[in-house]
């Protein structure tokens, strides 16, 4: 190998290296955590009458709402939202996302109250657990909302879906390119976000030219039951009060078949499951939703009956435009005025 093609390969890596900054800096400013970046801090709003900062994240604050103090306020509702990029939406202010419409609505009801929006990109309810788990103590919320489900569809099926199980036949499943890489470098390039583009545009296309599930299986079932269940146990330790949401997807089963551009957007992030098996999957733990609040005697939101099915409220399968942010949290804070 002579020294042209070196420099060749020298050059296609300096590019490679320049575009994926490029990207990363446009996802991080857009909301999403970055390899280079580290986690999301969005632009804080400014409140042009006191000249202050309004809303965070900060280096102190670390969550997308108004800030405050961890000292209570006597007769001021304090509320965890515990969701992920929906929640978040980095493109829209913060004071258009529904976290933050949950505070402005209560206090149009007349209930003071003060929003931890502990949402985060990416998040599954494992996540969200643990994030209060080790700072509810701190913040010391009265009600904890979990809007969460996609992503644990997500994880859960890759887990249980994956070559490597029973519930689905090997041959029947996309072969994972990068497994015969070192686990630290596979995990270095998932990260990336020319990964992401190329899940999004390659691999999603690659995905539905194979044999996916078209129902989830009762293991997958018992999983997210158990991760439900760990988020209320640690409310429940900490005197947190649970508030479980159903979930809302901007596509249901009597719109199949769904548009091109949502199946690439739905097999960018799951390889397993075909549109079927997204329905059953939100059908199945939506119920397990409902019951769990039966079982513990928790307030649940019905989301997904209201939402489910209009996608004038989203602008992908499951993230909100600014209409379906009004709605989201319309009906959260109506039914917490109603419930408590």
């Amino acid at each position: 190998m002579n020294f042209r093609i070196y420099k060749v390969i020298f050059i296609i890596f300096l590019q490679l290296i320049l575009l994926e900054g490029l990207l990363e800096y446009r996802a991080y400013r857009r909301g999403w955590s970055s390899l280079l970046f580290g986690d999301t801090l969005q632009e804080e709003k400014v409140d042009n009458k006191k000249g202050e900062i309004k809303y965070g994240p900060n280096p102190q604050f670390l969550f997308r709402s108004e800030i405050i103090t961890p000292e209570r306020k006597r007769g001021v509702f304090r509320i965890w939202i515990a969701s992920s990029s929906m929640g978040v939406h980095g493109s829209l202010p913060p004071d258009k996302i529904f976290p933050n419409l949950i505070e402005q609505n209560l206090e149009k009801l007349g209930i003071p109250a003060e929003i931890i929006n502990a949402s985060k990109g990416g998040k599954p309810i494992k996540g969200s657990a643990k994030d209060l788990d080790q700072l509810g103590p701190i913040w010391q919320p009265d009600i904890a909302i979990l809007y969460n489900m996609s992503n644990d569809v997500n994880q859960i099926a890759r887990r249980m879906l994956s070559a490597n199980s029973s519930e689905v036949n090997e041959s029947h499943l996309p072969t994972e390119s990068l497994s015969i890489l070192p686990s630290f470098i596979k995990k270095t390039f998932e990260n990336t976000t020319i990964y992401a583009h190329l899940k999004e545009h390659i691999t999603s296309k690659v995905a539905q030219c194979g044999i996916l599930a078209d129902n989830i299986g009762q293991k997958l079932e018992i999983e997210f039951r158990m991760r439900v269940k760990a988020f209320v146990k640690t409310c429940r330790v900490q005197n947190i009060q649970p508030v479980l949401c159903t979930f809302a997807t901007s596509h249901n089963r009597k719109l199949l078949p769904w548009p091109p551009e949502l199946l690439n957007w739905l097999f960018r992030w799951c390889m397993y499951l075909s549109s079927s098996g997204w329905v059953d999957a939100f059908e199945k733990f939506n119920k397990i939703v409902e019951k769990i609040g039966k079982e513990e005697n928790i307030h649940v939101v019905d989301i997904n009956s209201v939402m489910t099915g209009n996608p004038d409220y989203f602008i992908d399968f499951v993230h909100f435009t600014p209409i379906g942010h009004e709605m989201l949290a319309k009906q959260i804070s109506s039914s917490i005025y109603e419930e408590f």
